[in-house]
């Protein structure tokens, strides 16, 4: 898919799942506005092993469901791997 959607677009077709945005617009606050859909699923890991085997220059992680309140997200990045990766709260890697 080489259309570029909006996030709006994007939380109508894939709702409540993962998506990996390629070359994700962002306003000033770095907030996705738009973007390429690249893969989307209910399957959080799934959208992440994609992550790992397309390896997109410029990319975007979005959830387009409600997180409950108490949910944490936490970005991790390593010195021997500089790109972002999110932690997994079960993950013995940690961060």
């Amino acid at each position: 898919m080489d259309e570029i959607l909006t996030v709006a677009q994007i939380e109508e077709q894939f709702q409540s799942e993962w998506v990996l945005i390629e070359e994700p617009r962002t306003n000033e606050a770095l907030e996705v506005q738009s973007g390429k859909v690249r893969w989307h699923s209910k399957d959080r890991e799934e959208v992440y092993r994609k992550v790992a085997e397309m390896h997109p220059r410029r990319f975007a992680i979005l959830y387009t469901g409600t997180m409950p309140e108490d949910t944490a997200i936490v970005l991790c990045i390593s010195p021997s791997d500089p790109r972002p990766s999110l932690a997994h709260p079960t993950s013995e890697r940690g961060c």
